[in-house]
This record gives structure tokens, C-alpha cells and sequence, in this order.
């Protein structure tokens, strides 16, 4: 009998499969066990896989590569252009001038949606930054 560190049970050692470098030859988890964590690794190591695939297919649909976008990361110290902030999730969004599709730069994922939501449009924008200032001086003073 061994036990597995996976169903927590105490089965036959002919339900585990052989490991040379174990102390008694087996895997520490029966043969039920490894094969759901490994199919659990690799839907993990696809889905980032897939993810790495789509970013490189949204970059040529901006008309660049990996390359390209390492060197705009590189060139904005790894910083967003509106705020500042080192991209916190692992990469700065391409944004592009959504008339023309010519990629602006690299952007936090706020940004991006902020200046995205308002349509890009620098006066909706501009109305925006005044809008919240006249609020915080409302805030600040009591007026």
C-alpha cells in the first residue's frame, strides 16, 4: 500500500506509476491524480500560449512585431505616455488613432479605455479634466 498525496487515499502501488528518482521508485501521486494535473498544466500552459499568439496577431494588425513593441517598451522606460505608472498585468496596451489605425504609443489599460471611451476626442477629454479639477476644488474649499 502507498498513500497519494493527491486523493489523500492508500491504494495498491500498482496504481502508481514508476519515478526513478523517488525513494521507492513510484510518484507520489496514483495514476488517476497525475493525469488530472497534468491535463491541468497544460490547459494552463495553452491558454498563455494562446495569449502570447493573439498579442503577437493584434501587433500585426497594427502593422507591427514583437520586436517593434519591445522596442516602444524599451523607449517609454516601460511607463504608460498619459499617466506615468509602470504597467502593473505584465504589458502596456498599442493605442492607435482609431482614423487612421497609426499606432500613438503604449499605454496603461485605464488610459487606453479612458481616452477610448471618450472617443478620443480631445475636447470631451479636456472637459473631462475640467470637470473633475471644479470638483475637487468644490471638495477642497466648500464652495
Amino acid at each position: 500500500m502507498k498513500h497519494c498525496g493527491g486523493c489523500d487515499l492508500d491504494l495498491e502501488q500498482s496504481m502508481f506509476s514508476a519515478r526513478r528518482r523517488s525513494p521507492d521508485g513510484l510518484q507520489t501521486q496514483c495514476r488517476d491524480c497525475m493525469s488530472v494535473y497534468k491535463a491541468s498544466w497544460y490547459r494552463r500552459a495553452n491558454k498563455a500560449e494562446l495569449a502570447r499568439v493573439e498579442f503577437i496577431r493584434l501587433l500585426a494588425k497594427r502593422g507591427m512585431t514583437l520586436a517593434d513593441y519591445e522596442a516602444m517598451c524599451v523607449e517609454q522606460n516601460d511607463r504608460c505616455l498619459i499617466c506615468g505608472q509602470p504597467c502593473e498585468r505584465g504589458r502596456l496596451s498599442v493605442d492607435h488613432d482609431h482614423l487612421t489605425d497609426r499606432v500613438r504609443g503604449l499605454l496603461c489599460r485605464g488610459c487606453n479605455f479612458g481616452i477610448g471611451l471618450l472617443g478620443d476626442d480631445p475636447d470631451r477629454l479636456q472637459a473631462a479634466a475640467a470637470y473633475l479639477r471644479r470638483s475637487a476644488r468644490v471638495l477642497l474649499l466648500g464652495e
